[in-house]
């Protein structure tokens, strides 16, 4: 059975010491060559000022496998829309069957070399733009399972790719 995971199950739990444990595995991992992470392909929406991604991923050392999925539209805000949203389709790599699906919108981090100068609540698009020039890494992050609680599988936040 597929597990169906919200934004906010997925903020209850993705804590920010997990978060950084995940991150830092992931860039080791990836470093020493044991990930999979090929080119992303890109649907372009002009008309619509918008992309449609897809961003496939597998960490050998974990055997975790995942897909992302994202867009982002720069006319959302004012559809009262996130401008960014997506899902991550979480596989078991030996069977490819899908494990969990789950919101993206708390998943991308991303290591600057400066502090962003930004009010509180700017919007992603100046977030994006402050950002621009500034990101020497980049990861994504995706729940793995490891046990049982209470009848329902455990969720603890690990990575499925890193870029550098």
């Amino acid at each position: 059975m597929t597990l169906i995971l919200t934004r906010q199950d997925v903020e209850k739990v993705l804590s920010m010491e997990l978060t950084l444990e995940a991150v830092e595995e992931a860039f080791r991992d990836h470093g020493h060559g044991r990930t999979q992470i090929p080119d992303r392909p890109v649907l372009v929406l002009e008309e619509y000022h918008g992309i449609i991604g897809v961003m496939p991923a597998y960490m050998e050392r974990l055997c975790a496998a995942g897909v992302k999925l994202i867009s982002h539209h720069d006319d959302n805000a004012r559809r009262g829309l996130p401008e960014g949203m997506g899902l991550i389709v979480y596989h078991d790599p030996t069977t490819g069957m899908p494990l969990a699906i789950m919101d993206c919108a708390y998943t991308t981090l991303y290591a600057l070399d400066t502090l962003l100068e930004l009010p509180s609540g700017a919007a992603r698009k100046a977030v994006l733009e402050a950002m621009e020039g500034h990101v020497l890494a980049q990861a994504e992050l995706l729940g793995y399972f490891t046990g049982q609680q209470g009848g329902g599988r455990v969720c603890r936040g690990r990575p499925v790719s890193g870029r550098d």
